[in-house]
């Protein structure tokens, strides 16, 4: 399995996760009292050394939580509560934010598209590298390249034997 995959799956299913670590340490401790009772301590005593022996429980759970789970993680889930919360208290900032969210992606997502559509993606023809734009240079407008009318492009189309085919937009 993928490592991100595991970590999300591993925050899906921290508290079942936390119950089964609270146990296994629970057992752990257990175990140890017994044997400390069989080697003839009391009790209170038995328990006691177990705990030494063991170490502190709590930071034992603390580590195996930050080795578990990213550290951000919690960060990260408090801030958005709390700002959810601050969104919740202001209903007309919210608003405004939210438009202004919703604006943005739009924004992107049709400049993406237009970006994908005329610069990423290759043109839909065969052989596309070997097109050609033809264009007229009229001396009116100072030597600037004009698209021709339809009729020039039907005279260009009859006398041009050079091209496989022509089209005009």
């Amino acid at each position: 399995m993928k490592p991100w995959l595991q970590r999300l799956l591993n925050l899906a299913r921290r508290k079942r996760w936390e119950q089964e670590m609270a146990e296994e340490m629970r057992h752990h401790l257990e175990q140890q009292t017994q044997l400390n009772r069989e080697g003839g301590m009391e009790e209170s005593e038995a328990r006691w050394a177990a705990q030494r022996q063991f170490g502190h429980v709590a930071g034992i759970q603390e580590r195996a939580r930050d080795a578990r789970f990213p550290g951000w993680w919690d960060a990260f889930s408090r801030d958005v509560r709390l700002g959810v919360r601050a969104l919740g208290r202001n209903p007309g900032f919210t608003l405004v934010v939210v438009l202004t969210l919703a604006i943005g992606v739009g924004a992107n997502t049709a400049m993406f598209s237009i970006v994908n559509a005329v610069l990423l993606r290759p043109l839909p023809f065969p052989e596309a590298d070997r097109l050609v734009m033809v264009w007229t240079e009229h001396r009116q407008t100072g030597g600037h390249r004009q698209t021709s009318g339809y009729l020039n492009f039907t005279d260009w189309k009859k006398a041009a034997s050079s091209f496989a085919d022509r089209a005009a937009y």
